[in-house]
């Protein structure tokens, strides 16, 4: 289920070329989710940087300007004070305090630097400030976060059309995801790691993720047993596969996001079909025709992606919440009986997305707070962040798991369809546990 649209004109496009996208609606009001009636900016600005690390270094790229965009032949914006100077500011504090000059730079627009001289695997927050011919400050970009150390490279490289999430198996050989190859409609389907044999089951049509039980019996799917234009109709599927058999466990209409619990127990995310679709999660116990009951229900965060600890159910999702004007996600946790959540991790200038446990201390996720999507490790006890993978700029990483006892990362790289498949990458020998 994917989250309401605030700005449906980018909201249409492919992510990849969101963050360009984004420089020239920063120009804009109703880009930032301003209301209507308020008065648009005095100066045109727009600012963004994003950051490379490697070992001991790493490379900052960033867009700066008070200029009004490309296009804008009716004077709707005015141009601002010209930048006379930008300074690259470094910390090791925090995302908000202790920030140092490093780099000077004179030339505003798009530029770059790098910045060396930094110790493996320690935390470094980045900014880049613009000054006019003052001194004074007249603009700002967001922190980026990352942490040095070397490049990651995967051992294998596996071309894939995924929909949604997937699972390992116990034994961490195979990956069991929905196989959206075929134009008609997905497949569960499993896919060998070493032999790249890829089985498919009898469960197909319009379906996404596929979460595998504990013991590899049962996988949870979302479908859509129909389509009309600007219809919402989603249900949770559970596939028998000894049987082969197929059948829906939840009467909608918008049920997502399955995620397995203790055994026979399915948690999942409940939205609605008239707005504001708020998704609330749900647990739902197989084994009883009256065993579901929500697990939250206050309404003021959008929730997605839960994943759940089977040693006592604790849930970790994705959620953003209702009164922010930013489209940004962060990590929560929630357990069954409480219904109260508690923010995992800071996510005031970036998304965290796609959590899921990888033991029973640690929860991998992807996320942007290093300027583009990588992943990121959280322990939940100390909220201690680790940056797991480093790659090339042009990369675009949706999600990844690691395996049992993790052994090999997978991380889906890319956006794929039918015809223009994305990456499925594993990566083994990473550590993920400082």
């Amino acid at each position: 289920m994917k989250p309401p649209c605030v700005r449906p004109f980018l909201c249409s496009f492919p992510r990849s070329i969101l963050p360009a996208l984004a420089v020239l609606a920063s120009f804009a009001s109703f880009a930032s989710c301003s209301s209507p009636t308020e008065p648009l900016p005095a100066w045109a600005h727009a600012q963004w940087l994003d950051s490379y690390a490697v070992s001991g270094h790493v490379t900052l790229y960033w867009y700066m300007s008070t200029n009004p965009p490309r296009g804008d032949d009716i004077g709707l914006y005015q141009a601002g004070p010209p930048i006379a100077q930008l300074a690259v500011l470094q910390s090791t504090v925090g995302p908000e305090d202790g920030y140092e000059r490093v780099l000077t730079r004179t030339s505003p627009g798009l530029d770059s630097a790098i910045v060396t001289g930094l110790t493996d695997g320690r935390t470094y927050w980045f900014k880049v400030a613009a000054f006019d011919l003052m001194g004074r400050l007249i603009l700002s970009t967001d922190p980026v976060m990352t942490q040095p150390g070397p490049t990651t490279l995967p051992s294998q490289t596996i071309p894939v059309v995924m929909g949604g999430r997937f699972s390992w198996s116990a034994d961490g050989d195979s990956i069991t995801f929905a196989d959206g190859a075929a134009f008609a409609g997905n497949t569960v389907s499993s896919l060998s790691i070493q032999s790249l044999a890829v089985t498919q089951s009898p469960a197909t049509g319009l379906i996404r993720d596929a979460e595998v039980s504990a013991d590899g019996s049962l996988v949870a799917y979302t479908k859509t047993p129909s389509i009309t234009f600007g219809g919402i109709d989603y249900r949770i599927w559970i596939l028998n596969r000894a049987t082969g058999t197929s059948t829906s466990v939840t009467s909608g209409r918008v049920d997502a996001d399955a995620s397995w619990g203790a055994p026979g127990v399915v948690y999942f995310c409940r939205g609605t079909y008239e707005p504001p679709n708020i998704p609330e999660i749900w647990r739902l116990d197989l084994a009883s025709p009256s065993g579901i009951h929500p697990v939250t229900s206050d309404q003021s965060i959008y929730k997605y992606q839960p994943s759940v600890r089977a040693s006592d159910e604790l849930v970790v999702y994705s959620g953003r919440q209702r009164s922010s004007p930013f489209i940004r996600y962060g990590l929560y946790l929630v357990r069954s009986g409480s219904g109260v959540s508690t923010a995992l991790a800071q996510f005031r200038w970036h998304s965290d997305t796609f959590p899921f446990w990888a033991d029973g201390q640690n929860v991998v996720f992807t996320s942007d707070r290093s300027g583009h999507p990588e992943v990121w490790f959280v322990d939940v006890r100390t909220g201690a962040l680790r940056q797991v993978t480093r790659g090339d700029r042009g990369r675009h990483i949706q999600l990844a798991r690691w395996s049992p006892a993790l052994s090999r990362l997978a991380v889906v790289e890319g956006e794929g369809w039918e015809g223009h498949p994305a990456n499925l990458e594993i990566y083994s020998g990473l550590t993920p546990l400082p």
